[in-house]
């Protein structure tokens, strides 16, 4: 349950720091205090505090420094309660400065705050959800268990396989991979060089460890045949790409213990919940199209 609360009050800081921030992003809580950046004004170091006549409560600063403190895992400091009234002083006055040039209501400006609006009013509704239909330790655990059952009961998952790839747009550049790679040219090098997949490229192609269940059809089945350092002889398509594949090493595989993998597993249970639940008013609501 803790991780669920963690990311539940991600979200509520997310989106209440967009509605106080959005349009202030030079002087964001992680910058600095604005004293810094706005000379002769004498900011106010404790709320309640009224902006042109608009009142700033004590009540939205103390929100605001529990869900930072939460967050970020940090105490409450002075500073930090300085820094947040800051903030919400300079969105009021960008604010009252918006409605006066009647920024709302320019070209499509209103279907912006439309859309951000309903995105927050989403992500409470979801917090709703999970705070009366909690994700509970029983079911995680449950589900833990069906993981293990299935793919440890599987075969051709008692090895897991190192892989490094790399990635390209035609088979005729896989080849001329496969041509280079039989010329004695390095793998890891021709990745970082060429790969379409940025982020393993950097890494020699490295992709980490995988079961064959993980693995795309048409891998898992040559993989399974392949030995330690080999590569494929040929291109692998893959959807819309090539791919050049390197077997770098194999290990007897073990399921991770629950404690490493709870976090995926209730990430997995919130998303299918989700699901469940906006299928159930999708199924009770009248949905027209018409011409």
């Amino acid at each position: 349950m803790r991780h669920l609360h963690i990311l539940q009050k991600k979200l509520s800081f997310i989106f209440i720091v967009f509605t106080v921030t959005a349009l202030i992003s030079n002087y964001s809580i992680a910058q600095g205090t604005p004293e810094n950046k706005v000379s002769g004004l004498n900011w106010p170091d404790h709320a309640p505090v009224w902006v042109n006549g608009t009142k700033i409560t004590s009540n939205e600063v103390d929100e605001l420094v529990k869900i930072t403190t939460s967050v970020s895992m940090t105490a409450e400091t002075e500073e930090l309660r300085k820094k947040i009234l800051a903030d919400l002083i300079i969105k009021e006055v960008i604010l009252q400065d918006a409605k006066k040039i009647h920024l709302t209501s320019h070209r499509d400006n209103e279907i912006k705050i439309r859309l951000a609006a309903a995105g927050v009013i989403v992500q409470l509704w979801y917090e709703q959800y999970f705070a009366t239909h909690p994700i509970l330790e029983n079911t995680i655990i449950e589900l833990y268990n069906q993981e293990v059952n299935r793919i440890t009961q599987d075969p051709i998952n008692a090895n897991e396989y190192k892989l490094a790839q790399i990635i390209l747009n035609s088979e005729s550049e896989a080849i001329t991979v496969i041509d280079r790679l039989k010329n004695g040219e390095s793998f890891e090098l021709i990745a970082n060089e060429i790969s379409l997949d940025t982020p393993s490229g950097v890494r020699g192609g490295d992709v980490g460890w995988s079961i064959p269940s993980q693995l795309d059809s048409n891998l898992k089945d040559l993989v399974l045949k392949m030995d330690k350092q080999q590569l494929t002889h040929k291109p692998i398509q893959i959807a819309d790409h090539w791919v050049v594949i390197k077997l770098s090493d194999i290990r007897p595989f073990s399921y991770p213990n629950y404690e490493i993998i709870k976090p995926q597993l209730i990430q997995e249970l919130i998303e299918r919940n989700k699901s469940i639940a906006v299928n159930s008013l999708l199924k009770s609501a009248r949905i027209n199209q018409f011409k």
